[in-house]
């Protein structure tokens, strides 16, 4: 074999091989051909002290996958046997202190995604809001439509005392139609707690970008 065909083969390995060992989110799509909605979701699985393994198969899952979970973090039908196989493989392998799977959302047993959705799209400006951690043992956080589609009372609080320390509360009254009226309210733990806090304070910095600070009263 000649220098100059050696070389040339010599190009095309390594151009192949690093193809290969590109990072495996740049170039995912889902067998349909689109690119997936989660792209880079599994990045913060790459850090120091994740354990080994759990980016790979959250690209595989999140990434590379036609598989969207339900709001309770459940797979739906369309999802194929290898998505759960992925998820249950992710799950056996992560340690406490490793996050759960990035793309599955986990759910606030006093509301649902579609609800949070609901009030940003069709709620308009709060009435108002609270943001403020800074209570002592107190800690709560809420946003309050009044207007004429009703009241909704979006709630989480962290008494950090006696039994039940943790709760939240959903609640609507529509205006229009009462067999709409909602009212729910849980005993939470301190993790459920995190979880209703975090989709509950996105909604509301969502609401702020919005109207802006000065647009409704937030403390």
């Amino acid at each position: 074999m000649s220098h100059t065909m050696f070389r040339t083969l010599s190009a095309v390995t390594v151009a192949a091989l690093l193809l290969t060992l590109a990072p495996v989110h740049a170039n995912a799509q889902t067998p349909d051909g689109v690119t997936p909605p989660n792209e880079g979701v599994c990045d913060g699985l790459r850090a120091d002290g994740v354990t080994k393994g759990l980016y790979g198969l959250c690209v595989a899952f999140c990434e590379a996958q036609d598989c969207v979970p339900n709001d309770d973090g459940s797979l739906p039908q369309s999802c194929v046997a290898s998505d759960k196989r992925i998820l249950d493989n992710y799950n056996k392998r992560k340690l406490p202190s490793d996050p759960d799977m990035p793309c599955v959302q986990q759910p606030c047993r006093c509301w649902t995604q579609e609800e949070l959705g609901a009030a940003l799209s069709s709620w308009g400006q709060p009435f108002n809001c609270d943001l403020d951690r800074d209570q002592g043992t107190y800690e709560d956080t809420q946003v309050n439509w009044v207007n004429e589609l009703g009241r909704l009372h979006f709630y989480v609080d962290s008494t950090g005392s006696g039994d039940t320390p943790f709760t939240c509360q959903y609640y609507i009254q529509d205006a229009q139609d009462p067999t709409n009226d909602v009212s729910r309210f849980f005993d939470t733990t301190v993790e459920e707690d995190a979880v209703c806090r975090d989709q509950l304070e996105t909604l509301i910095q969502a609401e702020l970008e919005a109207y802006g600070s000065n647009g409704f009263h937030c403390q």
